[in-house]
Formats: C-alpha cells, structure tokens, sequence
C-alpha cells in the first residue's frame, strides 16, 4: 500500500478521534534521531535555558500557562 492509499484511507474511514490518535502514534513512534532538527533551533533552545538557569521565578508555572493558553482571545 503507497503513502497515498494509507492517507486517503485513513482520511475517509477513520473518525477524527481515530485521526489525531494515529497522527499522535505516528509522532511517537519517532526517535530523536529520526528527525533533523536545524542549528537555528537547537541554538535558541540553548538561549531560553541559560535564560531560565539565570531567572527560574521568571517563568510561568505550567498550570498558569495552559490556563493563558485556553483563555479565549478576542
């Protein structure tokens, strides 16, 4: 079965549910090694957590964020 045939198998047949369940599986089935992630990135990653390293109070506790996340934007 060709890439094109599972998609459009799985576009037509499966539920929405089932959909973000198989793009999740898909997701986690890769490894760090699997993905080629670009300098760029990797350096901003570098410069966010020498930030933190410097101001731990300055970040926002998890459950603050997510609930700023689902606050609903006018």
């Amino acid at each position: 079965m060709t890439k094109a045939e599972i998609r459009d198998e799985a576009l037509t047949r499966l539920s929405p549910q089932e959909r973000v369940d198989l793009a999740v599986e898909l997701w986690e089935s890769l490894g760090p090694e699997d993905l080629d992630v670009p300098d760029w990135h990797l350096a901003i990653v570098r410069e966010r957590l020498e930030e933190h390293r410097r101001d731990p109070d300055g970040a926002l506790p998890g459950e603050e964020l997510l609930a700023w996340l689902r606050k609903p934007r006018a």
